[in-house]
């Protein structure tokens, strides 16, 4: 993943344009690291931090969405969702190595994975070589989300 990482970096430096990324920077290698894995908070960090140092050069921002209440935020995105997405999420959460290593079960284990993989990512945005914003989203109002993270990203363009 390191070198996937290099590689992309490698093919951005010379193009002029923002670069917007998702889940791939912190949530993808939690649940791979840790559901899949359980390869330790220690791994996690580190991992992270190394990917933190190979886009340093493109001078990324962060912006994280903090929800406040993980079982809220859940209950409304399972709304939303299929209920192949909820078994699927629940299963990857703790039916693999971290969840039985932990004895995880069910909606709840699921739960339990997420509040303590958000803990770990806010340690991490702590460390980051850049800058990032926190932001709290609990009122689930997206427009001033966008217009907030919209008025950061020009004072920086």
């Amino acid at each position: 993943m390191i070198q996937r990482w290099k590689s992309f970096v490698k093919d951005q430096r010379e193009k002029e344009k923002l670069i917007i990324l998702e889940c791939c920077f912190l949530q993808n290698p939690g649940c791979a690291l840790l559901a899949r894995h359980d390869a330790g908070e220690d791994r996690f960090t580190q991992h992270v931090l190394q990917i933190a140092e190979q886009i340093q050069e493109l001078n990324p921002i962060l912006f994280y969405l903090k929800q406040p209440n993980v079982r809220e935020t859940i209950e409304r995105v399972k709304t939303m969702r299929s209920q192949e997405w909820l078994d699927f999420a629940i299963w990857y959460h703790t039916e693999q190595d971290y969840g039985k290593n932990k004895g995880l079960y069910g909606y709840e284990g699921y739960i339990q994975f997420l509040e303590h993989r958000r803990e770990l990512e806010l340690q991490i945005i702590e460390q980051l070589p850049f800058q990032s914003f926190i932001m709290d989203n609990s009122d689930y109002d997206w427009g001033n989300q966008q217009q907030t993270v919209s008025n950061i990203i020009m004072k920086y363009l």
